[in-house]
């Protein structure tokens, strides 16, 4: 009889085991999509090339040069910028640090090095990890120095917290503000126009914050107010406080360090430093004037930051630059006789083919006849050139210039034939010439200096351009004091380096109509400042005497604009914080002309006070002392043969491993996770090692991914327990001293299900917002029964006994897939506010059951201010031999994340099963479509975007209609006539409407309350609910 009953157990238990893995196939997934997103934006890869490898006594430059020249060059100027810093810090490496090194942006973007987007305005990062330091070469030298200094304070930083007993952990101690305004103070200095222009500002506007309001708000950028803390605290202190007050700042806080060291408590601080601050800055106002010209695009009628102005030559239209739309910089096109924004030329960038676009150095420039406008963009891993219709704004053209990967500052010339521009190769900046009848890129200037910002004269016989030729440098080389105006004769191509204030950065020249004047911006009196400079008379005037500056985002940025047709000007103001568009006619300075000789430059007011004391003097000394010894021998460096070594980046436990007992068994349990990569990222291995039971309850996991080509590639290893039971009862016996005795035995079987997975996978990012993905695994199930025995005798427990049963045999599954994504959204707080995001794929399993699977998933986000228009078509279906016989588990569209009210819970709550026809099983099959629509409006958040400004709590609120089918291989929309038989076969769509909250809880989870009145059944009420996922 037992045995009877244990065959049946067994025959049974493998058809439940069968079930079960195919209900297991689809929620654990025997696939290999776990490298890769459901959707996100991809950093794609499009170069082969090989690193090399060169070494300097305190670092490893990993660089992609093929001059050799240049890439010592490069590294002698990290050990300058090491030794200088060292000087202050007093830290030396413990060994060589790691600088990764790129040729250009487009380079930069597509690094392994670290995990997320490199936006444009990324310069560079420091990471913690490796304490590498990774970069690109920029338009002009003073950019890259400045970077390279910048960064290299961060990894020390690093470096001084890992050998103290603070840890880098400590850094999370620290404000931002602290952080960066240290590495820009160590590497701008005080004397910085652009950082002592926002200081000004926020003097004149009575917004200099305290140190704590520069900690809590988002309103103080932190690199330009952290810059003028420092500054302010080594000219009272010196700069031997540094490292004490930023390691007890890492240690204790700011507040306490500034107790600590500085003895001052944060009030004390704050009030003195814009006390002096303000003492220091008001007396310029006396030399100052008022705004000259139209205020045309500012705050209140686009966004904060409205910059880079750009004239067409007869003046009909105007192009700038704005955060008008919030989630982007773009370039918009304005009307100039109706005075409006008549469109966004940039809009093509949220199509699919296009990464990014470079509006920190240039906006673009207009064809002769303006009806055509260029810009540059990112795209394939290098800049390329759009042509729009500046009538239609569609694309005309998109160009790759032959042999120069890197180009911005582009103009176009007057008789529409070339397109001169700033190149980047080999870490030099020169200038190129584009023709467009041949087709032909040639290059103009080839030297060491930087070259930017050029632009035509009238008459196409001139450019004019920015240079760092003629400019003072250190007897190293590596630090150049202020840019040169130069004109280029283009039919000799002789350079002119005009003699106009030496030591400032005099930028963004501009022709006068007739071409005898060129207009410019210039920081020799410490503001910036418009200056206008006659070519024939040689004599110079300055037009504006603005307290704060006209002024780009930063230094190199252009800021002016003349129409060559009939000399209408613009520019961009920063002031209150925000930048403004201000037009004007050149006569419109006349009463304001000031003389000037071109030759007096004093930048008192463009220096962060306090600019005398005796620490300050110091400094000055130390730094004349130090350029004089600084050397790094030839010898010191040398080329290495680059090798991809794994250390690792990352260990952490899945719990602690602790002995577990029990009545049957003793084991362990506790796992330990590692992540190894190389110092490029390109190689990446992961693995985890867990226990949960006994010995034969490890799991292991193991993952190898190949990022370094344009096909990230990989495989995966799994070998995976996992536990479930059964429990029975049933008649037996029990020997017990030759004498068989009639139990019962209350038997617990102890399931294992071992999952043995090998699979390998591929995607292909074809830009940041389009991949392809494909993968293909074999995945071997086997079993393991033991069966725990309690016997029972009248109801008494005589004995326990544990024993191996016969298992079911084991089986495999294989699966192949292969996925088109796209997404180029936008987010909210909650959950995307623009663009489209879609993913099309298709699956085959086969071996132990065969079917297909097909997912097709489309989502578009219009937002038409301040709601958002969403829409979602979503198709899963299961098709195939597997498939058709109803074996696998069906799918539901009633999840509250597919069609809100339909929840099982709903029905049972509602004590509804079955009305008019309609019972919850219509809702399950192998195919289902769903249609949703939302109209969603940020109710509370950040102030530009929601209703209630709130830093704590973002939410959205939005009214959906929800509409899904379900059906399988029987059902049917209409039934034939005569059809008698259960009334599930009979599928109609199903619809909700209703209303929904969703909030952001601190970052960490989107929770949405939703209230959903459901069509097809009778009114009971709606139906409330709860979501833990971002918006759909």
């Amino acid at each position: 009889m037992a045995r009877e009953i244990r065959v049946s157990i067994l025959a049974s238990r493998r058809s439940l085991f069968r079930k079960c893995i195919l209900f297991f196939l689809l929620f654990v997934s025997v696939g290999v999509d776990s490298y890769a997103q459901y959707f996100g934006r991809n950093k794609p890869r499009f170069k082969r090339n090989e690193a090399r490898l060169l070494q300097s006594p305190n670092f490893n430059l990993y660089h992609y040069l093929e001059n050799d020249s240049t890439a010592k060059r490069l590294v002698k100027w990290h050990e300058w910028w090491y030794k200088k810093h060292l000087e202050v810090l007093q830290d030396s490496l413990r060994a060589r640090n790691p600088i990764i090194f790129y040729n250009h942006h487009a380079d930069f973007q597509q690094t392994n090095t670290i995990s997320g987007q490199i936006s444009v305005g990324t310069g560079g990062v420091a990471e913690s990890l490796k304490n590498r330091v990774i970069m690109p070469y920029n338009h002009t030298q003073a950019q890259t120095g400045h970077v390279v200094g910048h960064e290299m304070v961060h990894a020390m930083q690093f470096n001084m917290l890992s050998s103290d007993t603070l840890g880098v952990a400590a850094m999370r101690n620290l404000p931002l503000w602290l952080v960066e305004g240290m590495a820009e103070y160590m590497s701008l200095g005080r004397e910085h126009s652009h950082t002592a222009m926002w200081m000004r500002d926020a003097i004149a506007n009575d917004r200099f914050p305290t140190l704590r309001q520069m900690t809590s708000s988002f309103e103080f950028f932190p690199y330009r107010f952290g810059h003028a803390f420092w500054a302010y605290v080594t000219g009272i202190w010196g700069e031997e406080i540094i490292r004490p007050l930023f390691l007890n700042s890492a240690a204790f806080g700011y507040e306490r360090a500034l107790e600590r060291v500085l003895g001052m408590t944060e009030e004390q601080f704050s009030k003195q430093w814009a006390d002096q601050t303000r003492s220091y800055y008001e007396p310029f106002t006396q030399d100052t004037t008022e705004v000259t010209g139209i205020r045309w695009f500012h705050p209140e009628n686009t966004g904060n930051i409205n910059l880079s102005p750009v004239y067409s030559p007869d003046a009909r239209y105007m192009a700038f630059i704005s955060e008008k739309a919030l989630f982007s910089i773009d370039i918009f096109l304005v009307d100039v006789r109706a005075g409006r924004i008549i469109r966004k030329l940039t809009s093509h960038l949220e199509s699919m083919h296009v990464d990014d676009f470079n509006f920190i150095e240039s906006v673009g420039t207009f064809s002769p006849d303006s009806r055509r406008f260029a810009y540059t963009v990112y795209s394939k891993g290098r800049n390329q050139l759009v042509i729009v219709d500046t009538r239609t704004g569609n694309t005309l053209e998109e160009i790759a210039m032959p042999g120069l990967e890197a180009f911005n500052y582009i103009s176009w010339s007057p008789n529409g034939r070339y397109m001169v521009m700033t190149g980047l190769k080999e870490g030099q900046s020169d200038l190129y010439l584009y023709d467009f009848n041949r087709k032909q890129l040639s290059q103009l200037t080839d030297d060491h200096h930087s070259d930017i910002q050029a632009t035509w004269s009238p008459d196409g016989n001139w450019i004019a351009f920015v240079s760092d030729r003629n400019t003072s440098t250190d007897s190293n080389g590596f630090s150049t004091k202020g840019f040169n105006i130069c004109l280029l004769d283009v039919n000799s191509n002789e350079i002119n380096v005009l003699d106009i204030f030496p030591g400032a950065d005099n930028m963004n020249p501009q022709f006068s109509m007739d071409g005898n004047v060129i207009y410019f911006l210039s920081n020799a009196d410490g503001f910036r400042d418009l200056y206008e400079y006659s070519i024939v008379r040689d004599e110079m005037y300055r037009l504006t005497s603005y307290f704060t500056g006209i002024s780009g985002i930063t230094n190199w940025s252009p800021a002016l604009t003349v129409a060559r047709d009939n000399g209408l000007m613009a520019y961009s103001l920063y002031r209150n914080g925000r930048y403004y568009i201000y037009r004007a006619d050149p006569a419109d300075f006349y009463a304001i002309y000031k003389n000037s000789d071109g030759k007096r430059v004093d930048k008192s007011a463009g220096t962060l006070p306090p600019t005398h004391s005796l620490p300050i003097e110091r400094k000055a000394d130390r730094l004349a002392a130090f350029d004089r010894n600084f050397s790094v021998d030839v010898e010191e460096i040398s080329e290495q043969t680059f090798r991809p070594k794994f250390k690792l980046d990352y260990i952490g436990n899945t719990g602690e491993i602790n002995m577990v007992g029990g009545s049957f068994a003793t084991g362990l349990a506790g796992g330990v996770n590692a992540l190894f990569s190389d110092i490029l990222g390109n190689h990446q291995v992961f693995s985890a090692v867990s226990l949960n039971g006994e010995i034969f309850d490890i799991g292991l996991q193991g993952a190898y991914i190949n990022r370094k080509n344009p096909i990230n590639w990989g495989g995966l290893f799994s070998h995976v327990p996992y536990q479930s039971a059964t429990s029975s009862m049933f008649l037996d016996t029990l020997t017990r001293e030759g004498i068989q005795i009639p139990v019962v035995n209350s038997a617990l079987d102890l399931i294992r299900t071992y999952e043995t997975r090998v699979g390998g996978f591929g995607i292909y990012p074809l830009s940041r917002s389009l991949r392809l993905e494909g993968g293909l695994s074999v995945t071997h199930y086997h079993f393991r029964v033991d069966r725990v025995s309690n016997f029972f005798h009248r109801g008494i427990l005589i004995g326990e006994r544990r024993t191996r049963e016969p298992s079911p045999p084991g089986f495999n599954i294989g699966q192949v897939n292969l996925a088109y994504v796209g997404d180029n959204t936008s987010f909210g707080t909650v959950g995307p506010l623009r663009g489209t995001r879609f993913r099309f794929e298709a699956e085959r399993y086969f071996g132990a059951t065969n079917f297909y699977t097909a997912l097709a998933d489309f989502r578009r986000y219009l937002r038409v201010a301040p709601v958002t228009f969403a829409t979602r078509l979503y198709h899963y279906g299961r098709y195939g031999q597997d498939a058709r016989q109803n074996l696998l588990p069906p799918l539901f569209i009633g999840q509250p994340t597919l069609v809100r009210g339909f929840t099982g819970n709903s029905f049972v709550q509602n004590n509804i099963n079955q009305a008019g026809g309609f019972t919850i099983n219509q809702l399950t099959g192998n195919k289902i479509a769903v249609g949703n629509f939302e109209v969603r409006y940020p109710l509370s958040g950040p102030e530009r975007l929601s209703m209630l400004r709130s830093q704590i709590l973002p939410t959205e609120l939005s009214l959906f209609v929800d509409s899904g089918m379900a059906w399988d291989n029987r059902g049917l929309v209409n039934p034939p006539i005569g059809l008698t038989g259960e009334v599930d076969i009979v599928r109609r769509p199903v619809a909700s409407t209703g209303v929904s909250l969703r909030a952001n809880l601190l970052g960490y989870i989107i929770m949405e309350a939703f209230y959903a009145v459901p069509w097809q059944r009778e009114w009971t009420g709606g139906v409330f609910g709860l979501n833990f996922t971002p918006a759909w």
